[in-house]
């Protein structure tokens, strides 16, 4: 996973994205900055690696993401069902104490990894915008001749579009 290029969230497994990204993986996120008048959209697929995940690496990722959140974060997985009607009952469950960050990851807590092949960068103030994406990589000798760039398999073919 490191090698290649990802962007992670987290999400409580009882949340209506979770069934959803099961449903169709493809997701987009967009950053627009005003400052710099520049936008950044990027597109790809989003696993969602829970407790259940069969894959080692996955899993370790997973527990790497939970022992780097904040107290006040890991907590709200032991909060009651998202979106669900607040009930008497429920207001003892948020004043828990939060799980250790060296403990075991909370069963409802999922890591959402997107796998990026796609990025669109938008400059206003130059009026330039540039479409990376990313494809099997055929030769590194055709990935320099064309000044695109390879990485672990993959080849990113840059072209510029009109804003």
């Amino acid at each position: 996973m490191a090698d290649l290029p990802t962007e992670q969230w987290s999400s409580d497994r009882r949340s209506g994205k979770v069934s959803e990204l099961a449903a169709n993986p493809h997701v987009e996120v967009c950053w627009y900055f005003p400052d710099s008048r520049e936008q950044y959209r990027l597109s790809g697929s989003m696993a969602i690696i829970s407790q259940d995940s069969s894959n080692q690496q996955l899993l370790k990722a997973r527990q790497e993401a939970w022992a780097r959140m904040s107290d006040a974060g890991r907590s709200q997985f032991l909060w009651p069902h998202p979106g669900q009607p607040r009930m008497p009952d429920d207001e003892a469950l948020f004043l828990q104490p939060a799980p250790e960050s060296a403990g075991s990851a909370a069963p409802d807590f999922c890591l959402g990894v997107v796998q990026v092949t796609e990025v669109d960068h938008v400059n206003l103030y130059t009026n330039q915008r540039r479409v990376f994406s990313s494809q099997p990589a055929a030769s590194a000798a055709a990935a320099a001749a064309n000044d695109d760039i390879e990485q672990a398999g993959l080849q990113w073919k840059a072209l510029n579009v009109n804003p």
